[in-house]
């Protein structure tokens, strides 16, 4: 069992992911340092208007629940597994998780594939208001993410790479991107 706090979600798939190639079927209880202190309440309404206001989001029915200090629960059905991932990005967006457990079921079952994780980086480049608007092609083989491509600033290259960390199945992330100049 991993367990601790850690500053970053990228800090945290790492570590998972390097302590699973030597232990596998290791307990992931590692939390993530919530950005700013909410109420378990208001991380629900957060989370909630976030799902209402994303068209990829419409028509489903989640349940969310937080217990213990930020952890965030996700139950319900979903029709594809990008929209169980990006269900998880929205969740790791709200400023108070501390962790998320992603219960969600895809109905009807998919068989996971790059081809996946690319359509969820897609749409979550899409919502990254630093991201958005810039140039950026993304490549994904065996589950690592290679981006390449221009960004508008040093942030925007961050931004992009933390948020391929929000998504569930990347292995591991090659940022090439340049800043304009």
């Amino acid at each position: 069992i991993m367990e601790g706090m850690v500053a970053t979600l990228s800090v945290k798939r790492k570590a998972f992911i390097a302590a699973s190639s030597v232990y596998p079927g290791i307990v992931d209880n590692v939390k993530v340092k919530p950005a700013s202190r909410m109420g378990d309440a208001e991380i629900i309404r957060h989370l909630e208007h976030s799902f209402d206001e994303d068209y990829a989001m419409e028509g489903l029915s989640i349940d969310v629940s937080v217990t213990r200090d930020g952890i965030v629960h996700l139950d319900g059905k979903v029709h594809s597994l990008t929209q169980k991932r990006l269900a998880e990005v929205h969740a790791w967006w709200v400023p108070g998780s501390a962790d998320v457990i992603n219960n969600l079921e895809v109905n009807p079952h998919e068989k996971d594939s790059d081809d996946e994780i690319n359509d969820t980086v897609k749409l979550v480049f899409e919502r990254d208001k630093l991201v958005r608007d810039s140039n950026i092609l993304v490549k994904v083989k065996d589950s690592v993410v290679t981006l390449t491509g221009l960004v508008k600033s040093t942030a925007a290259k961050d931004a992009a790479e933390q948020d391929l960390w929000y998504i569930s199945g990347v292995r591991n992330v090659i940022n090439k991107l340049e800043v304009e100049k």
